[in-house]
C-alpha cells in the first residue's frame, strides 16, 4: 500500500472512531488538501483490499477489522504517557501490596483509558509460607493460604464433620514446617493424611482435593460501566463479549514477555483488547483494555504500556 493510500485509510479510520458514522469522501478531501474524485478512487481501492466497505450504496464508508488492525499498529511501540499522570500512576500502584497492585492497577488502567481494564497473573509454582483454617459453619472451613510475595489465596472446603477447634488447629500446626512449595504440597498432604488422626487427616484430605484452587491463576477486572457510554453497549452481544473477557481473560497470550504489546482486533462482536506482558513482585502477567473496535488506540495502547511498566516496577 503506497503511502498517500495508507494516509487516507488512517484519516478515515480516526474520523470513524470519532464519529461513529459512515465517513464520505468529502470528509476527507479537505483535510488531506486532494479532490473528492481522488479519495473516492482510493476509497473504491481501499474496499477492493478488504479494508473499507459501504452499510449501502449511498452511505459512507465503514473500516473493517483489517483496517483497524492496520491503524493500531502504526502506534508501536507505544508513545511513554504524560510524565505527570505517570508519577502519580507509579505512586499509586508502589502504595499497596501483593496482588492489592494488580486491583490498583486495573482501576487506573480503566480510569485513563476510558474502557474496561483486567490484570491477569499467570498461575506460578510459589512457597507456601502459612496456611490457616477458620470454622465457618458446621463442616465447612476458611482455607487461607499465604505465599511469598504477601500473596494470598482464600477459599472454602467441606470436611464431611463438623471439626472440633483444637483438629484445626492440630491441622495447621501439621502444615507449619512443610517448607513446600505450592506444587508440591498435595503429594505432602497426603503422606500427612495417613499419619495423623482421623480427625486431623480428614480436615487435610478435605484440603488436598481443593489444593488445585491454589496454583490457579487470578484476575482482576474494573470499569465494565464505562462501557455503557458507547454506542456498542446497545448490542447485548457487545456487552456479553466484554463482561467474558473481564471474567474470563483470553490466556493464549499467558505467556507474553514483559513489555511486549498484543493488539487483539478479531472479535466478531466489535470488541478490540490491548494486552501488554509485564513482570512483578508477585509474578508474570499482563494489563489488558478492552473496548469497542472503535477504540481510541493511541492513548489506550500508552496506558496500557504504562500501566505494565508500573507494575514491573512495584
Amino acid at each position: 500500500m503506497d503511502a498517500r493510500r495508507q494516509q487516507v485509510l488512517h484519516l478515515l479510520v480516526e474520523h470513524y472512531i470519532g464519529s461513529n458514522r459512515p465517513i464520505a469522501s468529502r470528509d476527507l478531501a479537505k483535510p488531506l488538501g486532494v479532490s473528492s474524485a481522488t479519495i473516492r478512487f482510493e476509497l473504491a481501492a481501499l474496499e477492493e483490499m478488504g479494508l473499507l466497505y459501504q452499510p449501502h450504496t449511498s452511505a459512507g464508508r465503514v473500516p473493517t477489522r483489517d483496517a483497524y488492525r492496520n491503524y493500531a499498529h502504526q502506534f508501536l511501540p507505544p508513545k511513554p504517557l504524560h510524565e505527570a499522570a505517570k508519577a502519580r500512576m507509579d505512586a499509586a500502584i508502589s502504595r499497596v501490596d501483593g496482588e492489592n497492585r494488580l486491583r490498583m492497577a486495573a482501576q487506573i488502567a480503566s480510569s485513563l483509558s476510558g474502557y474496561a481494564a483486567v490484570t491477569v497473573l499467570k498461575p506460578r509454582d510459589s512457597k507456601v509460607e502459612a496456611i490457616y483454617l477458620s470454622l465457618l459453619s458446621d463442616d465447612r472451613v476458611l482455607v487461607v493460604v499465604v505465599l511469598e510475595g504477601n500473596v494470598a489465596r482464600e477459599f472454602v472446603i467441606d470436611a464431611g464433620f463438623k471439626p472440633e477447634r483444637i483438629t484445626l488447629e492440630r491441622a495447621e500446626d501439621s502444615v507449619r514446617n512443610l517448607k513446600t512449595t505450592v506444587r508440591e504440597m498435595q503429594v505432602k498432604l497426603l503422606l500427612l493424611e495417613h499419619q495423623s488422626s482421623p480427625g486431623v487427616g480428614g480436615v487435610l484430605k478435605a484440603l488436598r482435593e481443593r489444593w488445585g484452587e491454589t496454583v490457579q491463576g487470578v484476575n482482576y477486572s474494573s470499569g465494565a460501566s464505562q462501557m455503557l457510554s458507547e454506542p456498542e453497549s446497545r448490542d447485548a452481544d457487545f456487552l456479553r463479549g466484554v463482561l467474558e473477557l473481564l471474567e474470563h481473560p483470553n490466556t493464549s497470550n499467558s505467556n507474553l514477555p514483559p513489555g511486549s504489546v498484543n493488539l487483539s482486533v478479531d472479535d466478531p462482536n466489535g470488541i478490540s483488547a490491548i494486552q501488554v506482558g509485564f513482570r512483578s513482585s508477585v509474578g508474570l502477567g499482563s494489563v489488558a483494555i478492552v473496548g469497542p473496535t472503535r477504540m481510541r488506540y493511541p492513548h489506550a495502547i500508552s496506558v496500557a504500556k504504562a500501566v505494565s511498566d508500573a507494575l514491573s516496577l512495584a
